[in-house]
């Protein structure tokens, strides 16, 4: 009865914090690492950099629509991820670190705040889905940071939940 969570549990939900970080890195790092080996594959002429750098925009491609006209370019190459995509998961790893240490003062709040920072984006993508209205890049990015930074909110909040539980289960 009095036992806690298993170290397997308790393994397992440590590796899934460092993935809620680690991911966002990644994808941001591709984006920016995307147009940077289309430049070293243009200068040095060396194929299998360009091979390489086909194969990050194909990677990118699954989570970003990756369009030119929306994305910030680099040395002449559009960025593996749109603007919008580049505020978002720019924000998020910035943030994140920084949230998780505050989420304890904001509790509840910081789950709702995140969700309301989020309104920003679903406007702006929307209105631009529906043909309302066509955004800049610079309003794109502006709202996935903003968005960024609600997801870290909530990505906090819920992390603070389960350790929650799991000191509840421990005391049992």
């Amino acid at each position: 009865m009095g036992k806690g969570p298993s170290k397997a549990w308790i393994v397992f939900l440590k590796s899934l914090q460092l993935a809620v970080y680690l991911i966002p890195l990644f994808i941001l790092l591709l984006g920016i690492a995307s147009p940077l080996l289309v430049f070293i594959a243009i200068k040095t002429k060396i194929d299998y950099i360009a091979l390489l750098s086909d194969e990050t925009y194909h990677l990118l491609n699954h989570i970003c629509h990756q369009l030119p006209s929306r994305s910030f370019w680099i040395l002449g190459a559009p960025m593996g991820i749109c603007s919008r995509c580049t505020g978002l998961y720019l924000s998020f790893v910035l943030t994140y670190p920084f949230i998780v240490k505050k989420a304890k003062l904001y509790g509840t709040r910081a789950y709702k705040l995140g969700v309301y920072l989020l309104i920003p984006v679903l406007v702006d993508g929307g209105t631009q889905w529906l043909d309302i209205r066509v955004s800049s890049n610079t309003i794109r990015f502006l709202t996935g940071f903003l968005g960024g930074i609600g997801l870290a909110m909530m990505a906090a909040s819920v992390r603070l939940g389960i350790i929650g539980l799991i000191s509840q289960r421990k005391r049992r």
